[in-house]
């Protein structure tokens, strides 16, 4: 049977490694846009947020070869840019172990809305040596470029099954796409902005089935729900969390920001208020190493593996 808790990232969980927040990968697809080539692009990033512009650039019939080559190119540069950062952040994956020891012994999904390579690079080192690290029909290597499978291929896959019988494993589903996969025509599969987000999500196989995973196990009795770093900003991801508190799971959140401000800013209310009846605990850290001073006596870390047992 599957482990009882469910990891959730968004990207304040890597921004803790070295990785961007939404506002500074805003930043950094501009500093990376080539204007000659999509001066239009340019200017829409100076009043609208960075999905809204890729999604306009990419799906604009008006919009040129050209233009959509070129902000294609500053979304890659930024992301690798991000990737350098990581690599040359200076905080210590190692320097972790209550929270990895937490994951490796209580969970066996790991869900992300992350397109970085963070988890692939170092996380799967916190592994003991009695479990193993997969990547459901996904190559983990990092370093290139991986073709995800295809509708026919994926026909009578059932991760369902397989995740229940393998509680030893660790399954690592993204369930926005990466930035080194590719789909048959070879395209880039990022989930990135705009109402078509599940639309693109249900047109492409691999993602289909790593939500309707999802979906599955937030559903079953029993479940507690770790969320780190995650804004609440998705609807439809929104949606499968309230939809898995009606069936008694429980919610528990690590945030930057206060309670307060989180529900605040929070967008999708109509999904976010039934969530927010569902939360067991608020964890506000700057920083995942707070729960790290003093080692395996952090009364904060203590506070945290003691409510996700309960």
């Amino acid at each position: 049977m599957a482990k009882q808790l469910i990891i959730l990232t968004g990207a304040g969980f890597t921004n803790n490694f070295g990785g961007l927040l939404a506002d500074e990968m805003w930043a950094m697809i501009l500093n990376h846009l080539d204007a000659k080539e999509c001066n239009r692009g340019k200017y829409l990033m100076l009043i609208n947020d960075y999905e809204s512009v890729y999604q306009y650039i990419i799906n604009n019939k008006e919009s040129s070869t050209s233009e959509i080559t070129a902000f294609s190119n500053a979304l890659e540069g930024a992301y690798a840019f991000q990737e350098k950062r990581i690599q040359n952040s200076i905080i210590n994956t190692n320097k972790l172990p209550n929270l990895s020891r937490l994951i490796c012994a209580a969970s066996s999904m790991f869900f992300t809305l992350n397109q970085d390579l963070f988890v692939e690079n170092h996380m799967y080192h916190w592994l003991p040596d009695n479990r193993s690290f997969k990547m459901p029909e996904m190559d983990r290597d990092p370093l290139n470029m991986h073709s995800a499978p295809n509708k026919d291929k994926l026909l009578n896959r059932d991760l369902i099954k397989e995740i229940e019988a393998n509680p030893l494993s660790l399954y690592y589903m993204k369930l926005h796409g990466s930035m080194n996969w590719k789909d048959s025509n070879g395209k880039h599969i990022l989930i990135i902005g705009g109402k078509e987000k599940i639309d693109n999500i249900n047109n492409e196989p691999i993602l289909r089935l790593y939500i309707e995973c999802f979906k599955h196990f937030l559903k079953t009795n029993e479940k507690r729900l770790l969320i780190i770093g995650y804004g609440f900003r998705d609807s439809h991801i929104n949606k499968i969390i309230a939809d898995g508190i009606e069936n008694s799971l429980k919610v528990y959140v690590i945030n930057k920001q206060s309670f307060e401000e989180l529900r605040y800013f929070t967008p999708d209310k109509q999904h976010s208020e039934k969530i927010w009846k569902g939360l067991c605990g608020y964890y506000k850290v700057d920083s995942l190493n707070e729960f790290e001073i003093n080692g395996s006596a952090n009364p904060y870390f203590e506070v945290l593996a003691n409510n996700l047992k309960t």
